[in-house]
């Protein structure tokens, strides 16, 4: 994975920012949320999820339920391809939108 610019890394955190303002009530919104999705792992820079209890005393390294979305933002020194290819694995592995 690329090492994220300035803009890249400010971008996940704004946009959670003001989607979290808007559905907070629905969803959950996680930024570098590890994924391990029959067998295929990736690291979105956001997951969203329908909204969760989350239990602070027990931490989950890897998500193994697809998220309903995942949001890939493309790094200067990314090829449009790569996240083309994320976005194919993302929707054979259940996630509804990317």
């Amino acid at each position: 994975k690329p090492m994220p610019s300035k803009l890249h890394s400010r971008l996940p955190s704004n946009l959670i920012f003001h989607l979290s303002a808007k559905y907070r009530e629905k969803y959950d919104f996680f930024s570098e949320l590890s994924l391990s999705l029959d067998g295929w792992d990736s690291v979105p820079d956001i997951s969203i999820y329908p909204r969760m209890v989350i239990d602070y005393s027990e931490d989950i390294v890897e998500m193994t339920q697809p998220p309903l979305c995942a949001i890939e933002i493309l790094s200067p020194s990314q090829i449009l391809q790569v996240l083309l290819d994320k976005a194919a694995n993302y929707f054979t592995n259940g996630v509804k939108s990317c």
